[in-house]
């Protein structure tokens, strides 16, 4: 069921019937890393606010005795996420930093050309540069 409605549009309404598929397969006697690779597939294909939603319901459905598992995968998803947005941030105070070395280098009397080569930062992102906080 997994696989079957993974890609749908409607996933959050298909969410029911793969944790009822999970539950009867988890009653027959499905191995743990089965349904480990269950959860992990839909941590990899889907969208982390989907993955919360799935693990929630999973958590209060009969399939409650995988929460530390399913804990650690969200866990796992959190961190995800900050490490995402640490380095982002950090991207974009390398490129503030760029912009600032590019205008003092601009104001020292440093051509375009030559401020684009030392900074790797495009010719004409420099010229827009120049336009906007030189004049």
């Amino acid at each position: 069921m997994t696989l079957k409605h993974i890609w749908a549009r409607d996933f959050i309404v298909k969410i029911k019937s793969i944790i009822l598929a999970l539950e009867a397969a988890n009653n027959a006697g499905l191995k743990r890393e089965s349904l480990s690779a269950a959860f992990r597939y839909v941590i990899d294909a889907k969208e982390k606010e989907d993955v919360m939603l799935f693990f929630d319901k999973i958590v209060s459905s009969k399939l409650y005795k995988y929460k530390g598992e399913i804990m650690t995968y969200a866990e796992t998803l959190r961190q995800e996420g900050r490490q995402k947005g640490w380095q982002e941030g950090r991207q974009e105070g390398a490129e503030d930093t760029q912009q600032k070395i590019a205008i003092n280098m601009l104001h020292s009397g440093f051509k375009p050309e030559e401020v684009a080569k030392c900074t790797g930062i495009p010719l004409q992102t420099i010229k827009n540069l120049q336009k906007s906080k030189i004049s």
